[in-house]
């Protein structure tokens, strides 16, 4: 008998964005864009990273709704996770793998 019904166990994976908030002039920005890319490019995520530069004129409107108070900080769906610079990689990839099981993220 051919049962078409997608077995309980698989499930469909959750998108996440990453957003970093970076300027230019910033001398921890360049590091933290690099963790995060290493991150992602080592996990089986689905996964949208937005480069946001904080000091463009829209750009900085999109910050304000985030009530920044420095560069870098990166947002996970909308959430911030980290101001300043990560303190690690694995810190990164826990708070991306927290947004996956949809656990709650206190970093």
């Amino acid at each position: 008998m051919c049962n078409n019904r997608a077995e309980p166990q698989q499930r469909l994976k959750k998108m996440i964005i990453i957003e970093i908030f970076y300027s230019k002039n910033c001398p921890y920005c360049p590091a933290a864009k690099r963790m995060v890319y290493e991150v992602v490019d080592s996990l089986k995520e689905n996964v949208i990273i937005n480069e946001i530069d904080v000091e463009t004129r829209t750009e900085q409107e999109r910050a304000q709704l985030y009530h920044l108070q420095g560069v870098p900080t990166i947002a996970i769906n909308g959430t911030v996770v980290f101001v300043g610079l990560p303190p690690s990689k694995r810190a990164i990839a826990s708070a991306i793998r927290r947004f996956t099981d949809g656990e709650p993220i206190f970093v």
